[in-house]
């Protein structure tokens, strides 16, 4: 709780060694995990991570609250084609939500998009969460985009390959609610040929 960065992953940060040959970032949290109110100015106020990547919160649930930065993913920012993000985890019991009151310019709680600056080999992006507890559902709640996507924002755009890449975002056991975009998705916001 309560960490900053000047630049990205205000709590943590995953760095892929090599961008040619990216790796699968598994990170596997143990019980009632909450990474809270950290902040990173360019991106990925919680978290930070590149390519491929396994979050899996494995007994007694996992929150991010009141995680910022005035780039994208307010809780978590996901970069570097291809990029594929798997979330499963149950929600903190007695809690308000899993992502809540996160802040970002795009994607509030999550954002799957490259930094401007970034070379990147193209395809698919990919955001699957789930809750493996049915009683107590990954939940997003009043998180704010000052753009677009105000729990989730996944840009793939159309111009990147290859030409059979595409854009996904698949959930199963999660809620939404009273999340806020200024320009568009208030919830979700998926850029690309997809599929919600």
């Amino acid at each position: 709780s309560d960490n900053r960065s000047d630049t990205f992953g205000g709590g943590i940060q995953f760095s892929q060694l090599s961008l040619s040959a990216p790796q699968i970032v598994s990170a596997f949290f143990g019980a009632d995990v909450r990474i809270n109110r950290n902040y990173a100015r360019q991106g990925g106020g919680g978290l930070m991570t590149e390519g491929w990547t396994i979050l899996q919160a494995l007994d007694g649930g996992f929150q991010m609250h009141g995680n910022g930065t005035l780039g994208d993913g307010g809780a978590i920012l996901a970069e570097t084609r291809p990029l594929e993000v798997y979330i499963a985890t149950g929600g903190v019991v007695g809690s308000m939500g899993t992502f809540v009151g996160n802040e970002a310019r795009n994607g509030g709680a999550i954002a799957l998009s490259n930094r401007p600056d970034a070379t990147h080999t193209g395809g698919d992006a990919f955001l699957a969460l789930t809750s493996y507890d049915f009683a107590h559902p990954l939940v997003f709640s009043t998180n704010r985009a000052h753009e677009r996507g105000g729990a989730i924002y996944v840009n793939r755009p159309r111009s990147e390959g290859p030409p059979d890449g595409a854009t996904k975002v698949c959930s199963f056991n999660v809620g939404y609610t009273g999340n806020d975009a200024t320009l568009a998705g208030s919830a979700v916001s998926v850029t690309g040929s997809g599929a919600f």
